[in-house]
């Protein structure tokens, strides 16, 4: 077909190619897939990390609603340390980041407090959860799978021509990369193909043809 495209006269080769929305949405489907903070391993790890507390609240005899609640002050915490990033510090004094920050991390330490849990519970936990990777490290209150569909839907939404798809991964880059000038989001047109298949058809029939002239002239 790219033999055939490049044959077209007058510069009409680059015409039989269309932009395509499910090319540009699979692209940022694979890439979200595959990405180190929103991909698969990334959900893996989200939910080992989700079971690991559960379990450790479990062991300590503290039941789902009590989790939860720790979970929603850790959020809480963890959100309000994220967003006094956003202020210089004429904005907010150095002591009232450090008063988040420390308010944070004893939600983080409760969290994952182990009291009450025996040692030998504790190395069965290190063993089964690999509590040293993911234990004791920020969980995030939206998942990646989550987070993930949202992004794939946004991109939906700017999914009709190929110049809003090029300017939305532009606006993106945080998500899918720099590196998407490079994303080819255009198929074969259809009436294009359509001819490839005609022609090769119509050689077919034809070397059929001289082919049956050939058997009947013996």
């Amino acid at each position: 077909m790219r033999y055939w495209a490049e044959k077209l006269c007058g510069g009409r080769s680059h015409e039989v190619k269309k932009y395509d929305p499910d090319i540009f949405l699979q692209l940022v489907r694979e890439h979200l897939e595959e990405s180190e903070a929103l991909g698969d391993e990334a959900q893996t790890i989200h939910e080992k990390q989700l079971a690991l507390v559960k379990k450790v609240h479990e062991l300590r005899g503290l039941d789902n609603e009590v989790m939860q609640t720790s979970l929603k002050a850790y959020w809480a915490a963890q959100e309000k340390v994220s967003h006094s990033g956003a202020f210089d510090t004429y904005t907010l004094a150095r002591s009232s980041r450090e008063d988040l920050t420390k308010a944070r991390n004893e939600a983080r330490n409760h969290l994952w407090s182990t009291e009450g849990i025996s040692d030998e519970q504790h190395d069965r936990l290190i063993e089964e959860f690999d509590w040293y990777e993911i234990g004791d490290t920020e969980i995030a209150e939206q998942s990646p799978a989550t987070r993930r569909q949202e992004i794939l839907d946004d991109a939906r939404w700017h999914a009709d021509s190929e110049s809003e798809a090029h300017k939305w991964l532009q606006e993106n880059e945080e998500h899918v990369g720099s590196d998407t000038c490079e994303w080819n989001l255009r198929e074969y047109d259809i009436h294009f193909l359509f001819t490839c298949y005609a022609i090769a058809l119509t050689t077919t029939l034809w070397r059929e043809h001289l082919a049956n002239q050939e058997v009947d002239a013996a």
